[in-house]
């Protein structure tokens, strides 16, 4: 995963957002195979990481509920719409779900999970954590927007 499409995405959807602020981070967890998943998790966020709950996520709806947790838009707060229909949000959105098919199809399981504590972007209004795991691998990716 390209961190700085996640950062330049970021910077979009902020951009003249009114009350939203965005958090997108991926970590590439390197560790011995078999490693259980309070293990990763805590890794890649820290000791403070406290795993809430953690459910079986269909490769299918990765995508759809990280875009839509991304450009979620109330009375409270959203981002800008000029942003989000500018040629240049379209194009990060399309890298960021070419990167996001690409760790999906790379997983041998994907996890939805919440945290208890430890989030690294609290205080959060929409979130979606991701575990992906293969044989070979664990990544991490985390998302937020909050008003």
């Amino acid at each position: 995963m390209n961190q700085q499409i996640l950062n330049d995405l970021v910077d979009r959807l902020e951009e003249d957002a009114f009350n939203y602020s965005v958090f997108l981070k991926y970590y590439d967890v390197s560790l011995p195979a078999s490693v259980g998943r309070d293990i990763i998790i805590k890794a890649a966020l820290g000791s403070s990481a406290k795993l809430g709950g953690i459910q079986k996520a269909e490769k299918a709806s990765v995508w759809p509920t990280l875009k839509s947790n991304l450009m979620y838009w109330d009375k409270y707060g959203g981002p800008a719409a000029a942003s989000i229909q500018s040629d240049r949000f379209l194009a990060l959105l399309e890298n960021l779900e070419n990167e996001v098919r690409h760790l999906v199809e790379a997983a041998d399981t994907i996890e939805a999970f919440w945290l208890e504590t430890g989030h690294p972007a609290y205080p959060v209004f929409r979130d979606f954590a991701y575990l992906f795991q293969s044989d070979a691998s664990a990544g991490i990716l985390v998302g937020s927007s909050s008003d």
